[in-house]
């Protein structure tokens, strides 16, 4: 059952956390933490116009994924973050990301798809699987 439910767990940190990792790198909010390396919400909000809420629940996503470290204070606004290798990995392989930003609107409407959508989906994915396939092979 433990194996079960890990599987569960990822699933669901991917189904949280790609995005979020999508929507902060379409911001340049990933490029900016990554440059600073140790930083506060405060710092990004005196360069980046955003709503502090919604910056605060996205590092909070980082962190739950390991991707960044946290120091609390007493305001939120003033917790230290700071990189780590888990966000290293993720920064360098963002390219990867965008391959998902093709078949993601397929997963929000997927109890609604049409059999032609459905259809679609199934080749974006087909595709997708493939080129993974090929990569990994021309690698060996």
């Amino acid at each position: 059952m433990n194996k079960y439910r890990t599987i569960l767990f990822q699933h669901l940190d991917g189904i949280v956390g790609i995005p979020t990792i999508l929507a902060l790198n379409k911001l340049g909010i990933l490029d900016l933490i990554f440059k600073k390396e140790k930083f506060s919400i405060r710092n990004i909000l005196e360069e980046k116009k955003l709503n502090s809420g919604y910056l605060n629940v996205s590092l909070r996503t980082l962190r739950s994924l390991n991707f960044i470290n946290c120091i609390s204070k007493k305001n939120e606004l003033d917790n230290k973050y700071k990189i780590n290798n888990n966000f290293l990995k993720i920064y360098n392989n963002l390219d990867k990301f965008d391959n998902l930003l093709d078949i993601l609107p397929y997963h929000i409407n997927f109890i609604k798809l049409s059999n032609k959508d459905f259809n679609n989906y199934s080749d974006k994915i087909i595709k997708l699987n493939f080129n993974l396939l090929r990569k990994q092979f021309s690698n060996t």
